[in-house]
């Protein structure tokens, strides 16, 4: 009896950890200002900006900036070319980092091409086939 109350006591929060899980979020978990910072802490060790709402559409950050813009008053006039300069200047930079990528991912896979072009790796093995015809299960797949 005792193992049955442990068992139905476990169900019971289960049940109601995945009832937890599909609760529908507030719309905004947290203030837009602390999201932003948090993101920004989490993405300081990664090659990458970490979103500060992942899961968010268009529409929502579109009012999210919308009513921030709202709240700046007599101040938009001096944030504008602010916001512009800072748009430029991020998309310029992450160009920059794309162009950077492509160029060592292009690099690599010529360094790659070199050595196989100049035997580096050695001979390629060739297929197993039975009867020369049939080929057999097993070989190990070349990538190149």
């Amino acid at each position: 009896m005792a193992k049955k109350d442990e068992v139905k006591t476990l169900q019971q929060k289960s049940k109601f950890a995945a009832m937890e899980g599909l609760r529908p979020t507030s719309r905004w978990p947290v203030s837009p200002r602390k999201a932003m910072a948090q993101a920004r802490k989490s993405s300081k060790g990664r090659g990458y900006p970490v979103p500060p709402y992942p899961d968010a559409n268009p529409l929502q950050l579109f009012r999210w900036g919308r009513s921030e813009w709202h709240s700046l008053g007599r101040a938009q006039k001096v944030a504008l070319p602010v916001i512009i300069f800072t748009a430029l200047t991020t998309w310029e930079k992450e160009d920059a980092i794309r162009e950077e990528r492509q160029f060592e991912l292009d690099r690599a896979s010529a360094k790659v091409y070199a050595a196989r072009l100049f035997g580096a790796f050695g001979e390629p093995r060739r297929k197993r086939k039975l009867l020369g015809i049939i080929p057999l299960p097993g070989g190990k797949k070349q990538d190149y």
